[in-house]
Protein backbone atom coordinates (compact mmCIF):
# COMPACT_ATOMS: atom_id res chain seq x y z
CA UNK A 1 0.00 0.00 0.00
CA UNK A 2 3.09 2.61 0.85
CA UNK A 3 4.12 2.05 -2.77
CA UNK A 4 0.42 2.86 -4.31
CA UNK A 5 0.56 6.11 -1.83
CA UNK A 6 3.82 7.27 -2.47
CA UNK A 7 5.04 6.77 -6.04
CA UNK A 8 1.26 5.68 -8.03
CA UNK A 9 -1.59 7.70 -6.46
CA UNK A 10 0.79 11.46 -7.12
CA UNK A 11 0.88 10.02 -10.56
CA UNK A 12 -2.38 9.66 -11.49
CA UNK A 13 -3.29 12.51 -9.72
CA UNK A 14 -1.02 14.86 -12.19
CA UNK A 15 -3.23 12.90 -15.00
CA UNK A 16 -6.36 14.19 -13.57
CA UNK A 17 -4.90 18.29 -12.85
CA UNK A 18 -6.37 21.30 -15.20
CA UNK A 19 -2.71 22.77 -15.69
CA UNK A 20 -2.70 21.18 -19.80
CA UNK A 21 -2.84 18.48 -21.51
CA UNK A 22 0.90 17.96 -22.69
CA UNK A 23 1.40 17.74 -18.94
CA UNK A 24 -1.29 15.51 -18.30
CA UNK A 25 -0.29 13.45 -21.32
CA UNK A 26 3.25 13.37 -19.96
CA UNK A 27 2.33 12.14 -16.40
CA UNK A 28 -0.01 9.40 -18.01
CA UNK A 29 2.99 8.40 -19.54
CA UNK A 30 5.59 8.35 -16.81
CA UNK A 31 2.60 6.25 -14.27
CA UNK A 32 2.02 3.71 -17.50
CA UNK A 33 5.92 3.06 -17.79
CA UNK A 34 6.51 3.06 -14.48
CA UNK A 35 4.15 0.57 -13.97
CA UNK A 36 4.97 -1.56 -16.36
CA UNK A 37 8.55 -1.53 -14.53
CA UNK A 38 7.32 -2.63 -11.67
CA UNK A 39 5.61 -5.16 -13.23
CA UNK A 40 8.19 -6.55 -14.66
CA UNK A 41 10.47 -6.63 -11.90
CA UNK A 42 7.77 -8.22 -9.16
CA UNK A 43 6.91 -11.23 -11.94
CA UNK A 44 10.70 -11.54 -12.24
CA UNK A 45 11.23 -11.71 -8.74
CA UNK A 46 8.11 -13.72 -8.72
CA UNK A 47 9.50 -16.58 -11.68
CA UNK A 48 12.72 -16.46 -9.44
CA UNK A 49 11.45 -17.63 -5.83
CA UNK A 50 8.46 -20.26 -7.99
CA UNK A 51 11.14 -23.35 -7.83
CA UNK A 52 11.66 -22.55 -3.94
CA UNK A 53 8.13 -21.92 -3.47
CA UNK A 54 5.90 -24.59 -5.30
CA UNK A 55 6.90 -27.51 -3.00
CA UNK A 56 5.91 -25.42 -0.04
CA UNK A 57 2.49 -24.72 -1.64
CA UNK A 58 1.75 -28.50 -2.71
CA UNK A 59 2.94 -29.83 0.82
CA UNK A 60 0.42 -27.10 2.63
CA UNK A 61 -2.35 -27.84 -0.26
CA UNK A 62 -1.77 -32.36 0.54
CA UNK A 63 -1.90 -31.24 4.53
CA UNK A 64 -5.50 -29.24 4.04
CA UNK A 65 -9.26 -30.74 4.04
CA UNK A 66 -10.87 -32.22 1.43
CA UNK A 67 -13.39 -29.35 1.44
CA UNK A 68 -10.11 -26.51 0.86
CA UNK A 69 -9.12 -28.80 -2.08
CA UNK A 70 -12.77 -28.67 -3.86
CA UNK A 71 -13.17 -25.34 -3.35
CA UNK A 72 -9.50 -24.31 -4.62
CA UNK A 73 -10.61 -26.46 -7.62
CA UNK A 74 -13.67 -25.06 -8.47
CA UNK A 75 -12.59 -21.30 -8.51
CA UNK A 76 -9.31 -22.82 -11.06
CA UNK A 77 -10.74 -21.45 -14.40
CA UNK A 78 -8.73 -23.92 -16.64
CA UNK A 79 -10.15 -26.81 -15.03
CA UNK A 80 -13.94 -26.55 -15.28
Amino acid sequence: MGYWKSKVLPRIKKVFEKNGTKKATAAAAEACKSFDDSKEQINKEFEEKKPELQPKVVEIYEASSAEIKVSTLMNIPNLL
